[in-house]
């Protein structure tokens, strides 16, 4: 004859119904998580290609963050200044730069620096 099964205990129980209440409690959060949406991708919905949100900046000089990266002097340089634009944005970030142009993207500068310290350290 086989033996009776025992029942669950208080602990038992009270462990088994933490752990279904995390389960519910991460369920929760993720569809929460999945309803917001990138705040990039809600602007490019909202405004028309190649124009830029309303009040966002008017134009500015195409080298002024070239300028601003020359005037670093505690800094040795490594490389050329490059600079991009809106035409040019899409070389520099491939497959993404329709978020940035619809977000008003005006220009960009990049430019590699050995730290002034005489480290190994690339900024």
């Amino acid at each position: 004859m086989p033996k009776p099964r025992a029942r669950a205990g208080t602990a038992e129980k009270l462990a088994s119904l933490g752990v279904l209440a995390v389960l519910a409690a991460a369920a929760l959060w993720l569809c929460s998580a999945q309803a917001r949406f990138n705040p990039a991708v809600i602007v490019a919905m909202a405004h028309p290609k190649g124009q830029p949100p309303a009040g966002a900046p008017a134009a500015a000089s195409s080298s002024l963050t070239a300028q601003l990266l020359e005037s670093l002097s505690a800094f040795s340089p490594l490389s050329s200044t490059e600079s991009y634009n809106a035409e040019t944005l899409s070389d520099k970030i491939d497959g993404k730069a329709e978020l940035y142009l619809a977000s008003g993207f005006m220009e960009m500068s990049c430019r590699a620096y050995a730290a002034g310290d005489g480290g190994q350290a690339r900024v």
